[in-house]
Order: structure tokens, then sequence, then C-alpha cells
């Protein structure tokens, strides 16, 4: 039978009103000419941006655990089954009949059963809501073009199952539905199933024979083929250099899927806990960073695109960090604390916490927003997901600041110099930037803007297209944006890039360009220090040397009966005496440029030139040389013996 073209309200009445053993259901799914075109034109590149739409979804539903499966490595099907409140009739009908034109954070979305009924920008209980676009379940057109929804809501006896047949483009484009604005995008079938479990609730969908593209790139195809390609000697083909992956689930022979042409190298053993499996996979890549100096462990040269896969979606969807939340340390944390200025010109200043004061308290911090449930799990074969961020035992280096810097930032900017139609509500945001000598992997350089705690970007390393040249401090910050009001009407529709030009956008830009100021300069003001530090500990031991030189000398000219006479080098003119000789430091070291002095580095520099001089003159002394001199043919041979010493020093 024909599909039948069925409104939304015929179909969600026709699927409230289905029992099992029925015949099924049969309709078409439909969406805007706009929508198609950026959907279906491949916004989604990867596999983990598509599921990392229905785990939004999950969330936005009150879930509180996402369940993925594969049968990696062969990838025939993917299964994601959540325990969220489940569609209604109304909002699986709202679905497929309307796909990128969601009922959330409208006020209809109370009444299928999608958004809280008092505020539309919260789930049914009580969340902020990540997804606002509708195109969830769209976004695995990318996967696959088969799929199957199995949903039920709680104190149901019975379960909606929807078979889903997507179209593509060009098959769309012939069947344009009577309503010119839309276009018929696939086939559904609905029916009903007995459920004994009246108080389970959820939905589960299952990704069935999954397009090409799609199992080549989470088999690796690509990196396998030419890992192990022949290369020709001599041959002057311009080839990309293709790194075997440390890690990886292995390959097998697509003749016979039981049959392994790779052996799987996981980081994990099979007795590994789900949470202990995520731990070892972060774990095995931070340990790269300390194997030789200046490795740059990342996530392409670490794990085929599986492992990378587990990696991206653990960064964006809204999950617990693995240690804790960079706004929940204290005084006793490893990096050093400052806080940012909103100010345009401002700079950052030291954080000081009283006892086990956090972050969160000393600024009352509310990233991130999590509802009235703050319960979220997702797991992937088994791999229990945390957010792979860390502000604890970080990589160190032998430069002159060595110990990580975090640097604390919010702000709520007035926005009323633009017109109300036009600022997108207020805005409000959190946020950090850690500095740590080196960023693994490589590829959270960068910073990253999350709307509710979720993101659909990774990092940016251009930090907002910063313009100065602060190349080598870029790379070594990771910085992360938490949005807690406005943003989202700048997202695109592809959810993952922003409408640049979008006042919110470009406010939070100039305030990363401020913070990133901020930094450079608190990290140069502290390397200058450390410098200094260094300097004048090391110009200290070597005027101790130096005096314990001269003392030796000196008594070894009088015999063992005299000490060293003190000597100085003064500003004003003193006489000399038995009990010390005084020169002017200016004639002394009139050849040094000693007036031209201007860094810290030379101050230290002119502190040990001093030394040296009086161990010169001591030992003038006790060598009788001095001894018939008037005081200004003394201070003219020492100024001499100076110019020749430190020829071309102080220039």
């Amino acid at each position: 039978m024909a599909a039948q073209p069925l409104s939304p309200t015929k179909l969600a009445k026709q699927i409230s009103e289905a029992s099992p053993g029925e015949s099924p259901i049969q309709t078409e799914l439909s969406t805007s000419e706009r929508v198609l075109r950026r959907v279906t034109d491949g916004i989604y590149r990867e596999p983990w941006s598509a599921l990392r739409e229905l785990v939004s979804n999950a969330y936005d539903a009150d879930a509180t655990e996402v369940v993925i499966e594969t049968d990696a490595p062969r990838f025939e099907r993917i299964i994601i089954r959540d325990n969220g409140v489940g569609f209604t009739s109304d909002s699986l009908a709202s679905m497929i009949k309307n796909i990128g034109g969601s009922t959330k954070r409208t006020i209809s979305g109370a009444t299928v059963g999608v958004t809280s009924a008092n505020d539309p920008t919260l789930s049914p209980g009580g969340r902020r809501l990540i997804g606002k676009l509708g195109i969830g379940l769209f976004a695995v057109s990318q996967l696959t073009h088969e799929f199957q929804v199995i949903t039920k809501r709680a104190g149901e006896k019975t379960r909606t199952v929807a078979d889903v047949i997507l179209f593509q483009y060009a098959e769309n484009k012939k069947a344009k539905t009577n309503d010119e604005t839309n276009f018929q995008t696939g086939s559904v079938r609905i029916w009903k199933t007995p459920a004994r479990d009246r108080k389970s609730q959820g939905t589960e969908i299952i990704l069935r024979n999954l397009l090409p593209k799609t199992r080549a790139e989470l088999t690796s195809e690509k990196l396998w083929t030419m890992v192990s390609a022949t290369v020709v000697p001599g041959d002057d083909d311009e080839r990309e250099t293709w790194q075997r992956p440390r890690y990886h689930i292995g390959r097998v022979n697509p003749a016979n899927p039981s049959e392994y042409l790779e052996t799987p190298e996981y980081p994990w053993n099979d007795e590994a806990s789900p949470s202990d499996k995520f731990e070892l996979l972060t774990q095995r890549m931070f340990a790269r960073a300390s194997e030789a100096s200046g490795a740059k462990p990342s996530l392409e040269n670490t794990f085929d695109n599986y492992l990378r896969f587990i990696w991206k979606l653990s960064l964006a969807a809204p999950l617990d960090y693995m240690h804790g939340h960079p706004f929940d340390l204290n005084s006793g944390s490893e990096p050093m604390l400052f806080k940012i200025s909103n100010a345009r010109d401002g700079s950052s200043e030291p954080i000081v916490l009283a006892g086990t004061e956090t972050v969160r308290e000393k600024f009352n911090l509310k990233s991130p927003e999590r509802g009235t449930n703050s319960d979220f799990r997702v797991l992937v074969d088994g791999v229990l997901l945390k957010r792979p961020l860390k502000f604890r035992d970080l990589p160190t280096s032998d430069g002159a600041v060595n110990r990580p810097l975090l640097f604390i930032g919010h702000d709520r900017p007035d926005l009323s110099r633009y017109p109300e139609t036009i600022r997108g509500g207020d805005l409000e945001f959190e946020a950090y930037l850690l500095w740590t000598p080196r960023v693994v992997p490589t590829e959270h350089n960068g910073v990253l803007l999350r709307i509710n705690d979720a993101s659909g970007t990774l990092f940016d390393p251009t930090f907002m297209d910063y313009r100065v040249s602060e190349q080598t401090r870029m790379r070594q910050v990771v910085a992360e944006i938490f949005i807690t009001e406005g943003l989202d009407a700048a997202l695109n529709l592809d959810r993952e890039s922003f409408n640049v030009s979008h006042p919110h956008y470009q406010y939070i830009a100039l305030w990363v360009h401020n913070a990133f100021k901020q930094f450079a300069t608190r990290h140069k003001d502290l390397a200058k220090k450390v410098r200094t530090q260094e300097r004048s500990s090391k110009s200290e031991t070597e005027r101790k040397h130096l005096a314990r030189v001269a003392a030796e000398i000196v008594s070894e000219w009088s015999g063992g009966d005299e000490k060293p006479v003190p000597i100085e080098f003064t500003k004003k003119i003193e006489k000399s005496s038995k009990e010390k000789l005084a020169f002017s430091i200016d004639e002394v070291f009139k050849a040094y440029g000693q007036g031209e002095r201007r860094s810290a580095k030379k101050d230290v520099e002119f502190k040990v030139d001093q030394e040296i001089m009086r161990s010169v003159a001591q030992v003038l002394l006790a060598a009788g040389v001095f001894e018939k001199m008037s005081h200004a043919k003394q201070q003219k041979l020492l100024a001499d013996l100076a110019k020749v010493i430190f020829y071309g020093r102080g220039s």
C-alpha cells in the first residue's frame, strides 16, 4: 500500500489508536527544502557528529543513560538505546511530518510532551535543552538510509515501532508534496507491539545497512590501505605520510568477517570495567607525552577512526570530567589560578582561595547546569565516556614557567546598544583558559564553545580568529567557554558552526581575545620573574665564588697574614683608608656602557662584573701594585682593566 499524505494531527491520532496486531500505518516523512538541502548535502561529516545529535536528543528527553552498541570492527549496524521519556504519539507524528521544525523551545512543545509545561527552554524534567533544530534523527541520513525507532512512555502497555526509509536528495526532488515548501524525504511504517514492563520508558534506534562510506570511515579502511601500501623506492609521487595507529580495533577480511587481517590493540583488557576502559584510553594518550622530548601525541597518530569517534563523542556530550570540573579546583590544585578582567584593557589577578574554598564557590559559578537531574551516562560498546580533559598531572617542561596556569572568567554583558530584534536576547557565560607546556592531544589546543554544557564543534586553534602573533603560546592553551544564556541563536543549522556576525558571537570573540592577551601578559611577567630569580641566584653563587678565590690569592701574597681589603664602587666620591678602598662606579665602568643598561639581565650581569673588579683590585693591592699609586691612578688602572675585560659587554 502506498504511503498516505497524513497531516501531523491525523497521524498522531492513528498512532494513538493503533493496537498490536493491526496493519502498520504507512505514511511519508517530509521536511522543508531549506532543511533538506543543508542536511542531505553532507553537513555531518563524521559518524560521531550524527550520533552526537542522538545523544543530545536523549539528554533532552531526560534520559539518565544512553547505550550505543556496534558490532565493531564489522559495523553492520549501530543501536542507540536510552531510558528517556520516549515519544508521545504527537511528538512522533510531529517529527515524521516536520523534520527540522522542532517543537522544542516553543509553546507547543509542552503539548506534545517534549518540553516543560512551565518553561519551553527546559525538558519535561527541568534540564536546559541542548537541541532546538529538530534534525537529530535526520542526521542519521549520513550513516544509513534505513533505521527503526522503538519507543515507549512510562505506564503504556505497548511499544511504538517506526520503520523508516530515507530517500536521497535526487529522489526527494521528484517527490514534492502538495505543499510547495515541503518535500517527501522518505517513507515510514508504524505499528504497535505489546509491552509487559509497563513502568519502563525510553527509545531505541537501530541503524541498519550502514552506508559504504560510513563503514569505511568506522573501519579506518583508507588508513589501513595506506599503511599497508607498498612504496616503490625512488618513486617521486607525492604521498601523504600514514602512520600505523598505536591503538585500534583491528581489521577484518571483507570476504570473511570472522578473520582478522589486523589483530586489535585496545588500550584496555577485557576484564577492565566500563569506567576503567575510558580511564585507560586517556592514560595511554597522556602517557605518550613523556615518551620522548618534543613528542606531540595526537588523536591521529595514536588511535584509529573508531577510538577517535569515542573520544570526540565524549568531548561533545554533556558529561562529567574525568577527574572533576575545573571550577571545583581549590588552593591545593596544581595550576596557578588567576581571574580574568572583563575590562578591555584589564589585567589578570591572582586568585586567593581560603582553606578548601573552590573557584566555583569564590565566584559563584554555575557551570555545568544539569537541571533537576544531574545523572547522565553514555556508554559506547561497554566504555563509559567522560570528558577527556585533565587539570592535574599535566606535562611539564624545562621552560621558565613549568607549572600550569589556569585563568577563570565570567561575564554578563550589557548588550542594550543592539536593537532587541537582532541581539538575540541576553548573554551570559563562564570560561577558563588553561596553559600547559604541551597540550595533549594536540587537537585539544584552542577554544571550545559549549551551550548548555554540550558542543557541536571541536576546539578552534585560531581562538576565534585572534590576530596577534602568539603562535607558541596559542599552541599551549586549552580553553572552554560555557554559555549559560544566549548564543544558541547564532548556531547554524549544521550545529557545527556559528553565524560569526551575530552580536553574541562577536562579543565572545572579543572577550576571548582580551582574555588571551591577559594570559599572555601574565605568562611573560611570570617567565621574566623566574629568569630574573634564576640569574640573581646564579649571580650570588658567582660572587661568592669570586670572593673565595680573591681571598685565597690575597692570602698567598700576604703569607696568610692579611684578609682582602673591602672594595666599594660608589656614586659619591669617598676617601680610601686602610679599612677600605672606594672608587667611582661611573669612572671604573666608564667603557662598560653602564649608563645604557636597561634590562634585568644586564643588571644582574653588572653585579657579577663589579665583584670581578673588586677581586682584581684586592689582588692588585695585595701584590703591591697599588702601593705607590695615587688614588686617581689606581682608579684609572681599574678602568683600563675593566675596558679590556669587559670589551663589548655593555653595548
